[in-house]
């Protein structure tokens, strides 16, 4: 069951930034070509992305909360375990070490996908902005209004809890704590 949810995360955010990937791809498409249409349909997928980010993150952002933690207290543990039994028991520290690591790499990597998305939203806004104001076929009001639904769109980003969102520096603060809390267990039991 816990593979599960992690695979189904995991598909939620490739399948989320291969649509911003797509959007980025229509809009570069609508500078050469001025449709009035077509900028109101990528208002409307990005409406719909970000209705869909903040569901994702009513349904599951206890749960990445929850795994961060589980990845966070097992990498220390184990690492920890792992460099204080290596002169005794070096099989059951390389043990414990393959897990801290697989742990600790292993919440980078499946979140990675996640770290990306407030970014690429943005990127997509300013660039639907761009496309707006470098298009001269269009009307001024039409213009304005396109650009006011633009801004009214909130940047989102996947919730770790119901206070962080996870960014891109997400993974640096990550292994910052587990490596600082690890030197600080091993500076404190000597």
């Amino acid at each position: 069951m816990f593979h599960f949810t992690l695979f189904v995360k995991l598909s939620f955010f490739l399948t989320f930034n291969a649509r911003i990937d797509s959007l980025q791809q229509s809009i570069r498409s609508t500078l050469r070509e001025s449709i009035l249409k077509k900028f109101e349909e990528a208002f409307k997928c990005c409406r719909e992305l970000q209705l869909l980010i903040l569901l994702f993150n009513h349904c599951n952002s206890s749960l990445i909360f929850g795994y961060k933690l589980f990845c966070l207290n097992i990498s220390i543990v184990s690492i920890y375990l792992a460099l204080r039994l290596f002169p005794v028991h070096p099989l059951i520290s390389s043990c414990c070490l393959y897990i801290g690591v697989y742990t600790m790499v292993g919440f980078v990597i499946i979140y990675d996908k996640a770290f990306v998305i407030p970014q690429k939203v943005e990127d997509v806004k300013a660039e639907m902005i761009v496309a707006l104001k470098s298009n001269c076929d269009m009307g001024l009001l039409d213009r304005i209004r396109l650009e006011k639904q633009l801004r009214s769109i909130r940047d989102v980003g996947v919730k770790c809890g119901n206070f962080s969102t996870l960014e891109r520096y997400s993974s640096l603060v990550f292994l910052h704590f587990v490596i600082t809390s690890i030197a600080s267990l091993l500076v404190s039991s000597e």
